[in-house]
């Protein structure tokens, strides 16, 4: 009699831990079947390759990005980066692979929100392919980021017919870009504005200025290839008008 007690024990302890097993796989399969991953893979002009797999998991609240980088086709992926972002906190949030300044590289663009018109809150991370590495490059509000001669130039609308770029120093090394290089703000309007001896026309404005401690002053930027920012809303324009001194102040 005690045997048998003892075999049916055994027996029902294996019952429950079979049950429990049973909802453990129920929920895991609840949780996984609640996250879906997408993939994409990209090539440098080197032949390294990039991979990215953005995993969101409503339930658990969570969107997962995941940057893999290899030398060749023939190489195993390695990890240089992982992103997290709170659904409830950018529930619009994403990211993408992007060549930013041209040089063949490619760049990670994190979007977390944006706004009613073009601009958006980037997180910008440059990678290395030679060293696998990952780093934050620059971030703030803007509609896009490009690179202009030495700078790297974020663009922005800042009304209905107003454009702002501001023109940022190129970092050395794997440093992020600060304040401290900026260089210039590029601001351009076209409104219609009346001028003397004429009737009411549209003019486009393109005003440059550079920091100078707490204050703005007018400038001609050292490299004309900046000027192409002034063409926002075409070639004619009037460079640092009159009033562009009084309105810097």
């Amino acid at each position: 009699l005690f045997r048998s007690l003892t075999l049916l024990l055994k027996s029902w302890n294996t019952l429950m831990r079979m049950q429990w097993l049973v909802i453990f796989l129920l929920c895991s399969g609840s949780a996984i079947a609640d996250c879906k991953t997408e993939n994409d893979q990209k090539r440098n002009a080197d032949g390294s390759e990039l991979r990215i797999t953005q995993t969101q998991c409503n339930q658990q609240n969570q969107r997962t990005t995941l940057i893999e980088l290899r030398a060749d086709p023939f190489s195993p992926y390695t990890t240089v980066l992982r992103r997290k972002q709170s659904l409830s906190e950018f529930p619009r949030g994403f990211g993408h692979l992007k060549d930013i300044d041209d040089d063949g590289i490619l760049e990670y663009d994190e979007v977390e929100s944006c706004g009613a018109g073009p601009n958006c809150w980037h997180n910008i991370f440059r990678i290395d392919p030679k060293q696998a590495r990952a780093w934050l490059l620059l971030k703030g509000g803007f509609s896009y980021l490009r690179k202009i001669s030495d700078f790297y130039v974020t663009s922005g609308r800042s009304s209905c017919c107003s454009w702002e770029h501001q023109v940022y120093a190129e970092p050395d090394g794997e440093r992020s870009i600060g304040k401290e290089a900026l260089r210039y703000r590029i601001t351009v309007s076209s409104g219609l504005t009346l001028r003397a001896g004429t009737t009411d026309q549209y003019i486009t404005t393109c005003r440059i200025s550079r920091p100078e401690g707490d204050s703005w002053a007018p400038v001609d930027p050292d490299s004309k290839e900046l000027l192409q920012l002034c063409e926002t809303y075409g070639k004619d324009y009037i460079l640092n008008p009159p009033d562009a001194a009084a309105e810097n102040l």
